[in-house]
């Protein structure tokens, strides 16, 4: 894909849909686009944005956000799909690191589990 359908993905994106930063991965089928979204971002809103990004470019774009992935899958998605919009530098850091925090507190949460499941052979708070 080249930069000019980016831009343009991009462009429609954020007049729709507020988010601070906004990762991509094209696909089989098209996009997929995920974003730390608004709250009020409501079904329509990615419906219209979805339909309006593949009028103007011919995409099937898939409208996701972060939070419906568990941490780990936050993390892989944040290392390896490519950054399309940040509304700064300094944002694009913040939100990385609370993805690294989030995804350090789901490893410490499993040791503690193969901890206890070592101790007492099951994984369960005794």
């Amino acid at each position: 894909m080249n930069s000019e359908t980016i831009d343009t993905i991009v462009e429609i994106f954020n007049e729709k849909i507020l988010t601070p930063v906004l990762f991509m991965v094209e696909t089989e089928r098209g996009v997929a686009l995920v974003g730390f979204f608004d709250r009020a971002v409501s079904d329509d809103d990615i419906l219209s944005t979805s339909q309006a990004i593949y009028d103007e470019t011919g995409y099937v774009a898939e409208i996701l956000d972060i939070r419906e992935f568990s941490e780990g899958e936050r993390f892989d998605f944040v290392n390896t799909a490519e950054l399309v919009y940040s509304a700064s530098d300094l944002v694009q850091s913040i939100f990385a690191m609370s993805m690294l925090e989030d995804f350090n507190i789901m490893i410490d949460k499993r040791e503690k589990m193969l901890q206890r499941y070592k101790e007492f052979n099951t994984p369960y708070l005794q």
